[in-house]
């Protein structure tokens, strides 16, 4: 009669390995995901330009959700919004400037990837009134305090992915003990030797 239940047994073992193997392949997937960043922008955070740009450019590290991403460049002077409606596509966010002059502009944004991960934040940059040249370096790519405001919903990091793991195994540990635990009361009750 014990040669039944070690089938039994082996298989709940085997289910729990499973079990864990499948947990360990997730959370590595969801730890291993990087941050949402913005790649490069144009202008760049602090450029200053001799003319206004015809469209403010910002490009992402992964694919946007176009319902759920929005973005405005501001006059500071004036506090109004100076583009058109936004332009998503893929990674990238265009923003066409309708109308600027010299001053200082903000152009802030909040961002939501199909992922369901968001990224905000914001860059200034400045339209002389002299003509000076515009900074080539600041022209094109993003300052690192740029999407300082990053939200990651849903997104495991590293301490609660190692919680969660701990977790399954704890849960998977119980179950296996419960199972077998239960079995072997029954077996004893119904195959027990009596002389």
């Amino acid at each position: 009669m014990t040669g039944r239940r070690r089938p039994r047994t082996s298989s709940l073992v085997g289910g729990a390995v499973a079990l864990l193997a499948v947990s360990v392949v997730v959370l590595a997937a969801l730890a291993g995901s990087a941050p949402p960043r913005l790649t490069a922008a144009t202008p760049g955070d602090g450029a200053r330009l001799a003319q206004a740009p015809g469209t403010v450019t910002l490009t992402f590290s992964g694919q946007l959700d176009a319902r759920d991403t929005h973005a405005s460049v501001v006059d500071l002077a004036s506090g109004r919004r100076i583009n058109d409606a936004t332009r998503v596509d893929g990674t990238t966010v265009r923003l066409p400037i309708t109308a600027a002059r010299a001053g200082e502009y903000r152009t802030a944004y909040h961002v939501t990837l199909v992922d369901g991960r968001e990224l905000t934040g914001q860059l200034g940059f400045a339209v002389t009134a002299g003509g000076g040249a515009p900074d080539p370096a600041a022209a094109s790519a993003p300052s690192p305090g740029t999407g300082s405001g990053l939200h990651r919903h849903g997104a495991v990091d590293g301490l609660s992915g190692v919680l969660i793991g701990v977790d399954v195994l704890v849960m998977a540990g119980l179950l296996l003990f419960a199972l077998t635990r239960r079995r072997a009361r029954r077996s004893t009750g119904r195959w027990a030797y009596r002389p």
